[in-house]
């Protein structure tokens, strides 16, 4: 009798791997006949059972027998011969389809930005990135093409729009804005080629937290500080700033992205709009303010998001219009006046007397279009010593040194005046004395001249 041959494989067939396959050869006349093995790609054919196709030179004789999985990437023939002791052989042959194995996936959630609560929930507005990952196992089909489905749903199974693609696309990954706070799930669907199609589906929950409620914040940048006014009211024990000033407000330490809006309030009078600095960018968490009325001021900043509201107010007060102080002079405004001494035998290098500038909140000089300063003498010898205007609108003034001799002594007298010149003609009319000043002053000088006298000696 012919001997005979079996064989089974040995575990799953995997696309791509290797295969083992065990044969079960006997002979019922005589010893264990000689075993074979062959593999073919493709179907196996007619005459596979044909012992004298064996011509390969890829015949094997192992038991088991190992196909590569470079053979088993397709459909291929194995077959199995047997031959006893007088030459007479069979053939045992199969055709095997191999399996493609449906993918093993996972994937993981990564913040890109903000960070992860310690309930394992991510704060609102956090950008999360999700990566797949396969699963390595034994019946993993590397030969594969892969196609990755990602998904978001609410808590109603609803799907959602906050998943997308990432700013470097990759089929692998997606990512999510988490715009809206609950709890949600996230779905990986990973699926292969093969007909039918495998499929494995991932799931993991998702919480979202609702982000904290804005905070508002508003500042004066500039002026630096306060003006610190000797004499000015502050009752209220508000910060000052002289009338005229320009205020930058600053919401900047308020929630970004959380569309500020400034307020003013005055009472009473108008009320002023904040509006961009001039030349600086358009930026809505800077603004300037210019007042030109006196009074107590409010200004309130509210922010708001989807996650709430907030305001902040900072109040202050704008002084009433101040007069002007005399300021830069090249003689010393001094209490009480020390008299100057003047060579009639010398010849003079500079004016006698100069003025430089006055502060005042609205028409501080230089920056006006007048000059503000008036120049008198007096002969403190004369029965009834009256003023005699002998400049206007200078900075400077020198004496006529022709017209004294040594031993006299003259007074020479400076009066300054602002924009609203009935106010100072009539402030400095109301005031007899050689020198007037005002409680307030803008100078940051203890005391605040609108008229000061200096006496001359000739010698």
């Amino acid at each position: 009798m012919r001997p005979t041959v079996t064989f089974d494989a040995v575990g799953p067939v995997i696309r791509g791997h290797d295969a083992k396959f065990l044969a079960n050869p006997s002979d019922p006349d005589g010893p264990s006949p000689t075993l074979s093995w062959i593999v073919d790609s493709g179907n196996c054919q007619l005459d596979a059972a044909d012992p004298s196709t064996f011509t390969s030179t890829s015949i094997s004789s192992e038991n088991p027998y190992m196909v590569a999985g470079k053979d088993t990437e397709n459909e291929f023939c194995v077959r199995a011969r047997v031959v006893d002791q007088y030459g007479a052989a069979t053939v045992a042959f199969r055709d095997v389809p191999p399996l493609s194995q449906p993918p093993v996936a996972d994937f993981s959630i990564v913040p890109t930005t903000g960070t992860t609560l310690s309930s394992g929930a991510f704060p609102k507005h956090t950008m999360l990135k999700l990566t797949a990952q396969l699963v390595p196992n034994d019946n993993y089909d590397p030969l594969d093409t892969l196609k990755y489905e990602w998904s978001l749903k609410d808590a109603q199974g609803n799907p959602t729009s906050m998943i997308g693609a990432c700013a470097v696309i990759s089929p692998d990954t997606a990512c999510v804005t988490a715009d809206v706070a609950g709890d949600f799930e996230l779905e990986l669907d990973v699926s292969d080629h093969a007909s039918p199609v495998n499929k494995t589906v991932v799931r993991k929950p998702l919480r979202i937290a609702a982000g904290a409620p804005p905070h508002a914040d508003v500042v004066i940048l500039s002026p630096d500080s306060p003006t610190v006014v000797p004499g000015a009211p502050t009752s209220d024990g508000l910060p000052t700033y002289p009338l005229g000033s320009t205020l930058k407000l600053s919401a900047e330490g308020s929630t970004p992205d959380a569309n500020p809006t400034f307020t003013v309030t005055v009472a009473p009078g108008t009320k002023p709009t904040p509006i961009p600095c001039v030349g600086g960018l358009s930026d809505p968490y800077v603004q300037c303010l210019t007042l030109t009325d006196p009074g107590p001021y409010t200004v309130r900043v509210d922010v708001a998001t989807d996650d709430g509201m907030d305001s902040k107010s900072i109040s202050f007060r704008i002084l009433d219009d101040q007069l002007p102080c005399i300021d830069d002079t090249n003689h010393p405004l001094s209490v009480p006046p020390t008299p100057i001494p003047i060579l009639l035998a010398s010849k003079p290098t500079a004016p006698d007397f100069s003025a430089g500038k006055t502060c005042d909140d609205l028409d501080s000089y230089p920056n006006t279009t007048f000059v503000p300063f008036n120049w008198f003498l007096i002969n403190p010898n004369a029965p009834n010593p009256q003023p005699v205007l002998k400049a206007t609108g200078q900075t400077t003034f020198s004496l006529d040194r022709s017209q004294f001799s040594v031993g006299q002594s003259v007074q020479v007298r400076l009066e300054i005046r602002d924009g609203n010149a009935a106010r100072s003609a009539a402030d400095l009319m109301s005031c007899a004395g050689d020198t007037c000043k005002s409680a307030v002053s803008l100078c940051g000088q203890p005391t605040c001249f609108q008229r000061y006298t200096w006496t001359v000696s000739f010698l």
